[in-house]
């Protein structure tokens, strides 16, 4: 939802040669004595893996194999190997060793090409079975590619009086700003939160330095009269933050953007005591975040699916944009050109989306995760691997209908900036925490099994089930900085028919956010795609 704050592959067995094998060839009845041997034999869902086209240096989604035992006796995996002229560029885990008849097991294999130019390789299974080894054949094409990138770790937040903050399941990365035109008016602004729920960079006015701050002044609009400012009102799904909009030059990975506009959060001139009423109680809940304790990162950075803050939508009422003198504001209605604009798009690599590439975490883990954003989706115009899906949402707030327990939830989205897993709590209903974390899911027996089943905006019978392990939130300590199963209750104004498909959502994958006006995989966007 535009939020401001916060594959088929063919089916197709492998062929064997089995009379041969099994000695069952030929007319005429049996002969006497023994009975039948028992014997293992394999099939494969897939003799083939293509991983299409490949930035070098980026690793693809994983594809898997599923190894079947249709035989009658036990299925021995002696080892599974890679081989052939690239083998370097594949990697596979298995989960194959002992597999009963009737059984099966899968290998995950992955592609990280360091050239430009056809790879190939060969993946083999051996094992006790009545032909062996079998082979599956891997290909894919590395691309030499200009594709900036941002390192991105998940940790226990920015320092606030000497210590860490303390926070669980935050994404955050790196943002270099300086004052307009200036080399050396600059700072490294760190812990700047990662959210594709919104658009638009945003800092806390407290983690710039003196020279910087004194340097940028609010924008001020041509129907502004002389000593106005443009105030904005982000509203999260966990409270609101107020503060100018203001300019700088903002370097992200290896490319700049000038004259960027920016949300300069709890600025001291415009006293959040300004705000007027439609900022401070219409959105989803009323707390005020204007510090970084508050706030929970020293800023934030949308990278969502549209180009602008809050597009056409943006009223006159207050509850988005102001204009203020610093004794009062009224509403603003702000033009597509004066809100603030998706980073990331007027990035010379980044003009389509981006890509966030995050690790498989487990339960709770107490030290850093790391990953990468790239900027820019796909290899060539926004074309993906084979076995991504993509799924179209809603164009005007970025939305999609999830089903889960049997109700039918309109208003779900994806969001890096949700930390968890959020939905009203359905029949059969899941334990919540003890005061004063009765917010979130604390499962009898210490964990739960769910599922998701996300359906595309365009094509709703275009569907992906998502497995959801939920953990018990009073599990985690104050030293856990990720956590696959964290989840919570969602309620709010407006949010009782969504799913929030938080951070853990992207543990695991490479998912892929494209920006509106563009397509991805021939799909109209804005779309997901993992």
């Amino acid at each position: 939802m535009r939020i401001t704050h916060g594959f088929h592959f063919a089916r197709a067995l492998l062929a064997l040669a089995l009379c041969a094998a099994l000695g069952a060839c030929g007319g005429g009845g049996g002969g006497g004595g023994g009975g039948q041997q028992q014997t293992a034999v394999i099939s494969l869902d897939h003799t083939s893996l293509s991983f299409g086209t490949q930035s070098m240096g980026a690793t693809s989604p994983a594809q898997l194999v599923t190894v079947s035992n249709v035989g009658t006796a036990t299925l021995v995996v002696s080892s599974v190997t890679l081989g052939g002229t690239n083998a370097a560029l594949f990697a596979d885990t298995s989960t194959c060793s002992s597999v009963a008849p009737s059984g099966n097991c899968t290998i995950s294999v992955t592609f990280t090409p360091n050239g430009a130019g056809a790879d190939s390789a060969t993946l083999s299974i051996n094992s006790n079975a009545t032909v062996s080894p079998f082979t599956v054949m891997l290909a894919g094409t590395g691309e030499a590619t200009t594709a900036n990138t941002v390192a991105a770790t998940i940790d226990s937040g920015p320092t606030v009086n000497g210590a860490p903050l303390g926070t669980l399941n935050i994404l955050f990365v790196t943002v270099h700003v300086c004052a307009p035109g200036s080399t050396t008016n600059c700072q490294d602004i760190d812990h700047v939160q990662v959210d594709t729920g919104s658009t638009g960079l945003r800092l806390l006015s407290s983690v710039l330095n003196a020279n910087l701050a004194a340097a940028l002044t609010p924008v001020r609009t041509a129907s502004m009269a002389a000593g106005h400012a443009l105030i904005e009102c982000s509203q999260f799904a966990d409270g609101y933050s107020w503060g100018p909009v203001k300019v700088v030059d903002m370097t992200l990975g290896s490319a700049t953007v000038a004259g960027l506009p920016v949300h300069v959060i709890g600025d001291p001139t415009y006293p959040s005591t300004l705000a007027p009423t439609a900022c401070t109680t219409s959105g989803p809940s009323p707390t005020e975040e204007d510090t970084v304790t508050a706030f929970g990162a020293n800023g934030l950075i949308g990278i969502g699916y549209f180009l602008q803050d809050c597009g056409p939508n943006c009223a006159s009422d207050g509850s988005a944009y102001n204009d203020c003198t610093p004794t009062a504001c009224v509403g603003y209605f702000a033009s597509l050109a004066e809100q603030l604009p998706n980073p990331v798009s007027l990035l010379p690599s980044g003009s389509n989306g981006v890509q966030i590439q995050l690790p498989t975490v487990a339960e709770a883990v107490d030290t850093p995760v790391s990953g990468t954003i790239v900027f820019g989706v796909g290899a060539a115009a926004g074309s993906l691997p084979g076995n991504v899906s993509v799924f179209q949402v809603n164009p005007g707030n970025g939305t999609f209908t999830a089903d889960y327990a049997s109700t039918s939830f309109t208003s779900s989205f994806v969001d890096s900036g949700s930390n968890g897993w959020y939905f009203p709590n359905q029949a059969p209903a899941i334990a919540t925490c003890a005061n004063p974390d009765q917010a979130f899911y604390c499962p009898t027996g210490g964990s739960v099994q769910l599922s998701a089943t996300i359906h595309d905006w365009m094509t709703p019978t275009h569907t992906a089930t998502v497995g959801i392990t939920l953990y018990d939130f009073s599990q985690f300590t104050n030293s856990t900085v990720a956590a696959s199963g964290l989840g919570g209750i969602l309620s709010g104004s407006g949010l009782t028919s969504s799913f929030d498909f938080g951070l853990p959502f992207f543990f695991g994958k490479n998912v892929y956010v494209a920006f509106e006006n563009t397509t991805l995989n021939g799909a109209a966007a804005p779309a997901f795609a993992y």
